[in-house]
C-alpha cells in the first residue's frame, strides 16, 4: 500500500464488517465470525504492524458498542460484552506478527500450524477474560473450538495462496499463449520459406534448360536466319533467370534468419500447440461466419522433432478443411505416433473434391475456394506446400480420399527417429 495510514484503516474496516457475520455456538456472548478470516488474510497479504493490530481491535470494540447502544443496551454492559472480543483480535494479530508467519508461507504446513495455534490461543484468552474457561472442559465445546480454528486457518491460508499465486499462474498462461501464437506464426513463415526453396529449385531447372537451349542453338545457329539473333536472346533470358534465382536465394536466406535455431525454454509441448492451433482455427472459422468444431484424437506424446513442419502441415490441412465447409460442419484431427513414424489424419464434412480433380489438387494454383467478400480465388498454394513438406522435407507420403457431398480425408505419414519418441 502507498500509505500505511490507509492500510490500517482498510484492514480495520474490512475486519469490522466481516466480523458481523458470525455464529454463537455456545449460546453465550462468545462468537465465531468471518472477521477473523478476513483479518488473517489481510495480515498475511500486507506488511502490518502493532499499530494496525491496535487500530483494528479498537475499531471492533467501538463499532460493536455502538451497535449495542442502538439496541438500548447500557454502556457498561456493552463494554463488558464486547471488550473480550476486541482482546481476541489484538491477541490474534500480535501473535501473527511476532511469529513472523509471513516469512514462513513458503512452508504451508508450518504456516497452517502457526495460524491454528494463534486462533486457539486467542480463543482461550477470550474465554479467560469472559470467565468461561471452564466451558472448555466440555468435549463438545472443545471440539467446536478446534474445528472452527482448523476451518478458519485452512480458509485463510487457501485464500492467501490463491491471491498470491493466481496472478502468476494467469500471467504464465498468457505468456504460454503468446509463445504459442509466435511459434505458429514462425511455422507459417517456415512453410513459405520451404516453398520458396522449392521455387528456387524450379528456377534452377528453368535456367539449366535455358542454358541447354542456348548451347543447342549456338551449335546450330547456321540453320537459323541471322537477323533472329537467337543465341544472344536465349543467353539474355538465361542471365535473367540466373538473376531471379539469386534474388530468390537472398530472400530465402533473409527469411530463414528470422526463424531462431532454438525454441524458448518455456515453449509449450507439441500437444499444447496442437490444441492451441485447433482453437485458433475454430475462432477463425467463426469470424468467417462458420460454425465448425475440430475434434482431436491425439497420441499421449508427440515428438518435437520437425515441429515447424508438423505445425505447418496441420495449419494448411485444417485451413483447407474449413474452406471446404460451407456454413457448419465438423473436422476430425487424428495424430498417431507409432514405432518409427507419425501419422496425421484430417477428415472434414465439406463439399468434397470431384474425382477428376484429385490429381490436380497438389498443383500450385489449384483451388476451388474464393473470398466471398472480394470474389477472388484462393492462391492454391496450401496443399502444394503440404505435398512438398511431406515428400521432400519429411520423406513421407500423403494419401487423399474424397467424395462430392461427403467430405475429404487426407492422411499423412512420415518417419521419426526412435529416440525422439
Amino acid at each position: 500500500m502507498k500509505s500505511s495510514k490507509h492500510l490500517h484503516i482498510m484492514i480495520a474496516v474490512i475486519t469490522v464488517l466481516f466480523g458481523e457475520i458470525y455464529l454463537r455456538p455456545f449460546y453465550t456472548d462468545f462468537r465465531f465470525s468471518l472477521g477473523v478470516c478476513a483479518y488473517g488474510i489481510l495480515l498475511l497479504l500486507y506488511d502490518s504492524s502493532l499499530k494496525t493490530v491496535a487500530i483494528t481491535g479498537l475499531s471492533i470494540l467501538i463499532f460493536r458498542i455502538w451497535l449495542a447502544l442502538n439496541l438500548s443496551l447500557p454502556f457498561d454492559l456493552a463494554l463488558f460484552t464486547h471488550l473480550p472480543g476486541a482482546f481476541y483480535y489484538v491477541c490474534y494479530g500480535s501473535i501473527l506478527l511476532f511469529s513472523k508467519v509471513r516469512y514462513r508461507l513458503n512452508h504451508p504446513l508450518l504456516a497452517l500450524m502457526v495460524l491454528l495455534s494463534t486462533d486457539v490461543l486467542s480463543n482461550i484468552l477470550e474465554l479467560l477474560i469472559r470467565g468461561q474457561f471452564h466451558d472448555l472442559f466440555s468435549s463438545f465445546k472443545l471440539q467446536a473450538l478446534l474445528l472452527t480454528a482448523i476451518i478458519r486457518s485452512i480458509l485463510i491460508l487457501a485464500v492467501y495462496l490463491l491471491a498470491r499465486f493466481y496472478p502468476t499462474m494467469f500471467q504464465k498462461e498468457e505468456e504460454k499463449k503468446k509463445i504459442s501464437s509466435w511459434i505458429l506464426s514462425q511455422s507459417k513463415l517456415y512453410a513459405e520459406i520451404m516453398f520458396l526453396k522449392k521455387s528456387e529449385g524450379d528456377v534452377e531447372k528453368a535456367m539449366t534448360k535455358a542454358h541447354g537451349l542456348y548451347t543447342y542453338i549456338q551449335k546450330n545457329k547456321a540453320a537459323l536466319p541471322a537477323e533472329w539473333d537467337m543465341p544472344r536472346k536465349v543467353l539474355s533470358i538465361t542471365r535473367d533467370i540466373h538473376e531471379i534465382k539469386k534474388d530468390f536465394r537472398r530472400i530465402n536466406e533473409a527469411l530463414r534468419d528470422l526463424i531462431p535455431d532454438s525454441l524458448p525454454e518455456s515453449v509449450p509441448t507439441p500437444i499444447e500447440l496442437t490444441h492451441f492451433l485447433c482453437d485458433d482455427i475454430e475462432v477463425w472459422a467463426q469470424s468467417n461466419g462458420k460454425h465448425i468444431k475440430v475434434d482431436r484424437k491425439l497420441s499421449p506424446t508427440i515428438p518435437d522433432r520437425h515441429l515447424y513442419d508438423y505445425l505447418s502441415l496441420l495449419n494448411n490441412l485444417l485451413t483447407n478443411a474449413v474452406d471446404a465447409i460451407d456454413q457448419a460442419g465438423e473436422i476430425i484431427l487424428e495424430v498417431l505416433v507409432a514405432t518409427g513414424h507419425c501419422q496425421i489424419s484430417v477428415k472434414d464434412t465439406g463439399c468434397g473434391i470431384p474425382e477428376e480433380d484429385l490429381k490436380l489438387i497438389f498443383e500450385p494454383g489449384y483451388s476451388t475456394h474464393y473470398d466471398p467478400g472480394t470474389g477472388q480465388m484462393s492462391t492454391g498454394i496450401g496443399l502444394a506446400q503440404v505435398q512438398y513438406l511431406v515428400k521432400h522435407v519429411l520423406k513421407g507420403h500423403i494419401k487423399i480420399e474424397s467424395k462430392v457431398g461427403s467430405g475429404t480425408l487426407i492422411q499423412i505419414a512420415y518417419p521419426i527417429p526412435l529416440h525422439d519418441q
